[in-house]
């Protein structure tokens, strides 16, 4: 089925980013609880006062990055699903020949490069923004299974740090652009496949 192509790599995504996201918060949580705690032993009005304020800053952070992210992925038209993790698919008439060099050109486009590494798969990295970290694009062409006689074009983008939860768009702008760079495009598979 054409809608199991790059599970295993899109399965292995949510398992790492859980590890890691759990790993992060824990880590937050006892920087911001141990000193309070200190505080509420050595000078318990102090802690009583610093607690609060945490929960409440981590509470406001953690909104404000969550409207940030959706604001700027809800304009975005496309086939790619939203959120760090991003994924994509479009059926095409046009063979891989063709295929493979239009979504190189528009992976450069992107500031996308890197190489082939299967038969079939093509993994381009992007450098690390300002406010923005590393991202790792995996490209599958393949005959499709669902279609006989045309060609899936599946889209895997994510962050290579796996604690990243706001990406701005740029993960579903980078699979969208990809995606409409195929030449003899057909109908897109979603939008928006679970990512996990």
């Amino acid at each position: 089925m054409d809608s199991q192509i790059l599970m295993a790599e899109r399965q292995y995504s949510a398992q790492r980013r859980r590890k890691g996201t759990t790993g992060y918060w824990g880590l937050i949580a006892g920087i911001a609880i141990v000193p309070g705690l200190v505080m509420l032993v050595v000078f318990p009005p102090m802690g009583l006062l610093y607690l609060p304020i945490v929960g409440v800053a981590a509470v406001l952070g953690i909104g404000v990055a969550a409207v940030i992210n959706k604001t700027s992925t809800a304009q975005q038209a496309g086939a790619a699903s939203s959120g760090p993790v991003s994924f994509g698919q479009v059926y095409t008439m046009a063979p891989p020949a063709q295929v493979w060099p239009a979504l190189q050109q528009a992976a450069a486009t992107q500031g996308l490069f890197g190489g082939m590494i299967g038969p079939t798969t093509m993994q381009v990295n992007r450098a690390m923004g300002v406010v923005t970290p590393s991202s790792k694009v995996l490209i599958d062409v393949r005959p499709s299974y669902d279609r006989p006689g045309m060609g899936v074009v599946s889209i895997l983008a994510e962050p290579t740090l796996p604690v990243a939860s706001v990406d701005y768009g740029r993960h579903q702008g980078m699979v969208n652009a990809l995606l409409f760079a195929v030449p003899q495009a057909g109908p897109a598979i979603g939008p928006g496949f679970t990512t996990y």
